[in-house]
């Protein structure tokens, strides 16, 4: 993205759980999500694009596998789920596979384990990119990451949070692959802000994105303000407006 509406995308607080939790899984950086299925689904989704394929495991969570079923058909992105071991998802690989699903330990409630390093070393000679929901093993008991892994998927709702009284995602990975799926989250997540008042210049925020002569062929000029009427009571917002205007 040529530019960043900060004040939308970004923030100290969401900066520190994010930092906090690349050096839990021994990375460089990651994004904060609303959800584990957010997370997950973004990062699918910045790696695989139509006509591309995508391996996953046969027992995957089951929000990840109806994702898959119902989402990735949709967008044309192919699938296939292998059975456990990682022979068996090496040997499913195609020319077109760009990504490699798997968890950690690979299902629930079976809890069977995989070969994370040799599906890892594999996916790397094929240029293929990496995927591990690490929810239920946790940055204590193992970093994906150190064993080759591009891309660690966290449920913050499950172990992460301590207390389940949080609802939120994560995914960590180098500095280059987040940049990826900030761009996709980016895309998918926008927001219309809270119900407060709001005043904004389009041309530093909203519409930043979009060329000079773009905006001046729709009437976005450098001095357009746009303000959003909240909840206050109409005569704040008059008075408060007046001595903006006359100070």
């Amino acid at each position: 993205m040529k530019k960043e509406t900060k004040c939308v995308h970004t923030g100290s607080y969401r900066d520190v759980v994010v930092n906090k939790l690349a050096a839990l899984e021994e990375t460089e950086d990651g994004v904060l999500f609303s959800s584990g299925m957010a997370a997950m689904s973004t990062s699918v989704m910045s790696f695989a694009r139509s006509g591309d394929h995508v391996v996953m495991r046969n027992a995957l969570y089951g929000g990840t596998h109806a994702f898959a079923t119902y989402l990735l058909d949709r967008l044309g992105i192919h699938y296939n789920f292998t059975a456990t071991g990682s022979d068996a998802v090496c040997s499913i690989v195609n020319d077109r596979t760009k990504v490699i699903v798997k968890e950690s330990p690979t299902n629930n409630p079976l809890m069977d384990i995989i070969d994370i390093r040799k599906v890892a070393r594999f996916a790397k000679t094929r240029g293929i990119t990496s995927i591990i929901d690490n929810t239920f093993a946790t940055p204590v008991n193992q970093n994906p990451i150190k064993l080759g892994i591009d891309i660690v998927v966290h449920s913050g709702t499950k172990y992460l949070g301590g207390h389940s009284d949080i609802c939120c995602g994560i995914a960590v990975t180098s500095s280059k692959n987040t940049r990826h799926i900030r761009t996709t989250a980016r895309h998918l997540g926008g927001s219309l802000g809270g119900v407060e008042t709001t005043i904004c210049s389009p041309v530093t925020t909203s519409h930043a994105k979009i060329s000079a002569e773009e905006r001046k062929r729709v009437g976005i000029t450098d001095s357009l303000l746009r303000l959003s009427a909240g909840i206050e009571h109409v005569e704040d917002l008059v008075a408060d407006l007046d001595q903006a205007l006359n100070s």
